[in-house]
C-alpha cells in the first residue's frame, strides 16, 4: 500500500512537503491510501472526502482515522482533485480542491 499524505490547515488542503506524489500510475486498486493531518478547526468533525473528475463529484468516502483508501473508480482515471467537508453538528467547514495527477 502506498499512503498519500496531507496537510489540512484550516480550509487549505496540501499535500506534505515531505511525501513523494511522483510516479503514481493509474488502475490500482486498494493500493492507494490517503492520510490527513488537521488543524484545531477540524476537530471532533465527521469528514468526509471528496473526489472529482473534470469538475463534477465522482465519488465519496468517510474517512476513518484520518485515513481512506482512494475508491478503485477513482484510482483509474489519469487525475482528479480532492475536497474535504467536516461536520459537526451544525458546524460546517470545507478545504479547497487539490489537484492529483496520475501517469500510464
Amino acid at each position: 500500500m502506498r499512503t498519500l499524505r496531507f496537510i489540512v490547515d484550516g480550509q487549505n488542503l496540501k499535500k506534505a512537503p515531505d511525501c513523494d506524489f511522483t510516479k503514481l500510475v493509474r488502475g490500482s486498486h486498494g493500493y492507494l491510501e490517503c492520510r490527513f493531518s488537521f488543524s484545531r478547526e477540524w476537530m471532533y468533525c465527521k469528514i468526509a472526502v471528496s473526489f472529482f473528475h473534470l469538475g463534477k463529484e465522482v465519488d465519496a468516502v468517510l474517512l476513518e482515522k484520518d485515513c481512506c483508501t482512494i475508491p478503485d473508480n477513482i484510482a483509474d482515471l489519469p487525475d482528479f482533485s480532492i475536497k474535504l467537508t467536516g461536520v459537526r453538528g451544525t458546524y460546517r467547514i470545507t478545504s479547497c480542491k487539490l489537484p492529483i495527477r496520475q501517469e500510464g
